[in-house]
């Protein structure tokens, strides 16, 4: 209701502003209100980008079209429709993507184009991200990207490290498997998320936009992934003793991820360590971001629901209509939290592209996930190693045959190492 009041508010403005009543509304009215607003600028920034502009629009056609349909037959007949009823607001009929036909108005702008297109994140760069992360928890290869207020090699630096060690990479685990959002992973709480391996329900905060409540969604986990999840927590409970431990005060904070002095750590600090990460790791795509995990988890679900819903391994573009859509959107939204209208059809676009590069629904989904468990699997072999020196030769056989499997496994699909 609010995203509703926000989208028509300039109409209901305009109207008041020169004595408009709402159902008189016309095509010259519209075409006014969409300049007014679309050169509405703050500094050099424009209000509203042109899809903001067009959502302005369809919610005013939508609700004159309510008043058409249940107000007075004689007073609101012809407030919208085609040419041939001679009404205020003349839509025509468009065919949008896949042949789905919509009817449009004319004063509707060309869609936003962003400066940098957003993607799924790729595996290769996911790779990068994961390397730096294992090469910045080693203090004899690594002593810090700038001055650190703990000397380099010192019991607190190694615990600060070891603690960074593992809630990035737990945080990389979460952006892969859920698609949250930076806000969203910041607010996560501890207290909902403490029985994950009874119960293996993760609860995750749903941060609305415009709005300041949060609620929180169940998120089913696997036995395996519940011992991520309590992996990671028992990592945080140990550096919280740690620093209790050495006299530094710490307040309880019922949040999942605590910064390195044991507060609160919120959702800029996750992207600026995220984002030096991905600079110091080489990565030159100047797309790389968090925001590509969410679209790459959408994807991966989409395909899932695809499979489910259509019957078939194989969907094709033509098995797609407006149920399908909404039935498949609505089944993402359960997961993320959030709608995602218009954009859903890009992220068809990229499923198609990715099952013509791999094959059908089940074995893309089924091969992706073959990979990132086995290179999961070895990253924290890799990391035992290095703390557990005693256990060298057992464990190094063990990340040996893991990394063959995981080559054997790339050269099969085709995949780069």
């Amino acid at each position: 209701m609010k995203q509703y009041a926000i989208w028509i508010t300039p109409y209901v403005r305009y109207c008041y502003e020169f004595r408009v009543s709402l159902v008189d509304f016309t095509d010259d009215d519209m075409e006014k209100l969409v300049r007014r607003v679309s050169n509405e600028t703050t500094g050099r920034e424009k209000v509203k980008e042109n899809d903001a502009v067009n959502l302005m629009i369809d919610a005013v056609i939508a609700f004159l079209s309510w008043v058409q349909q249940e107000g007075n037959p004689v007073d609101h007949k012809n407030l919208v429709g085609l040419s041939a009823s001679a009404p205020n607001l003349e839509l025509k009929l468009v065919s949008g993507r896949f042949g789905r036909d919509s009817l449009k108005h004319v004063a509707r702008l060309a869609r936003s184009t962003p400066i940098n297109v957003k993607v799924p994140m790729p595996r290769s760069i996911i790779s990068k991200i994961e390397d730096q992360i294992y090469l910045e928890s080693d203090p004899e290869t690594f002593l810090g990207a700038h001055p650190h207020k703990f000397k380099s090699g010192s019991e607190p630096m190694l615990m600060v490290q070891r603690y960074l060690y593992e809630r990035r990479f737990f945080c990389l685990w979460l952006f892969k498997r859920t698609g949250l959002r930076t806000e969203e992973l910041s607010l996560m709480p501890l207290t909902n998320n403490l029985d994950v391996v009874k119960t293996l329900v993760m609860w995750l905060p749903t941060k609305k936009r415009r709005s300041d409540g949060l609620e929180l969604r169940p998120f089913k986990l696997t036995p395996q992934a519940g011992l991520t999840v309590q992996h990671y927590l028992d990592a945080r409970e140990n550096y919280l003793d740690y620093l209790k431990r050495i006299g530094r005060a710490v307040l309880y904070i019922d949040k999942m991820m605590v910064t390195e002095d044991g507060l609160f750590l919120s959702a800029s600090s996750i992207t600026r360590d995220f984002s030096r990460i991905i600079v110091r790791s080489g990565v030159n795509d100047s797309r790389a971001c968090l925001s590509m995990f969410r679209h790459r988890f959408i994807t991966m679900e989409i395909m899932a629901h695809m499979k489910d819903l259509l019957k078939t391994d194989k969907p094709t573009r033509g098995m797609l209509n407006d149920a399908v859509i909404k039935s498949i959107e609505e089944r993402v939204r359960k997961k993320t939290g959030h709608k995602l209208g218009q954009s859903i059809w890009n992220y068809f676009d990229t499923a198609f592209d990715m099952m013509k590069f791999w094959g059908g629904v089940e074995k893309t989904l089924s091969d992706v996930a073959r990979i990132e468990d086995f290179e999961d699997g070895a990253r924290r072999i890799e990391y035992k190693l290095r703390g557990e020196p005693g256990q060298s030769s057992v464990l190094a056989e063990e990340l040996a045959a893991l990394r063959k499997e995981v080559s054997e496994l790339r050269r099969q699909l085709g995949v780069a190492n």
